[in-house]
């Protein structure tokens, strides 16, 4: 497989993932968000320029 096929293929996982996680039956999503406002009240107390995203797994 190529390059392009690969992000192609990235693209469309990640944009079926994007549903679930918008839905009202997100699942093991659902369970996540509730952390996002404390996990960014932490991150914006640090002076950083770039961050990495360790990834996700489904």
């Amino acid at each position: 497989m190529k390059n392009e096929e690969y992000k192609k293929l990235s693209i469309a996982e990640f944009t079926k993932a994007a549903g679930r996680y918008e839905s009202n039956h997100a699942g093991i999503y659902e369970m996540c968000k509730k952390d996002y406002p404390d996990i960014l009240a932490e991150l914006e107390k640090e002076p950083f320029r770039e961050l990495l995203d360790a990834g996700c797994d489904q």
